[in-house]
């Protein structure tokens, strides 16, 4: 799919949108001028392509294929974060867990979260389970998947 977005575009069109999505990535949080003064363009002329629907979508895929080869990491942070010892920090990512496995809904500001130690090691186990079966099937070996069934 984006080969068929990026046909759409310029060659500059690309660079800039790739640009806009790795500069806060990459910890250089370019401005949209210092991008335009890059490419040699207006600073105007990126913020109309920002308002193309083909440009927005390409600069979007940039971002998740670059999150995508980042989730281990992010995963690896998260645990050590759950298993910090300081209680706020390590409440704060089991939250953050949760809510990624959509295990935790709610208002940020009226969720309280009580786990006591045999549920944070419980979770700390599912969390390395769950890196061994993507490192498998990153890997192209064959992972057990489990199903629950659903009331509707």
């Amino acid at each position: 799919m984006k080969n068929e977005l990026a046909k759409e575009l310029t060659e500059v069109q690309k660079r800039v949108a790739e640009e806009l999505a790795l500069s806060p990535l990459t910890g250089e949080n370019l401005s949209q001028t210092a991008i335009a003064e890059k490419y040699e363009i207006n600073r105007r002329t990126i913020w109309h392509w920002r308002q193309d629907p083909q440009f927005i979508a390409y600069q979007n895929q940039v971002s998740q294929m670059v999150l995508d080869t980042m989730t281990s990491e992010i995963t690896n942070r998260l645990i050590e974060l759950i298993r910090s010892k300081n209680e706020n920090v390590a409440l704060k990512s089991i939250e953050t867990y949760l809510k990624l496995q959509g295990r935790l809904q709610g208002n940020q500001n009226q969720t309280n979260i009580v786990i006591e130690q045999p549920a944070k090691a419980t979770l700390i186990d599912d969390i390395e389970s769950l890196e061994k079966r993507i490192a498998k099937a990153r890997a192209g070996e064959p992972i057990e998947v489990e199903f629950e069934e659903i009331d509707e």
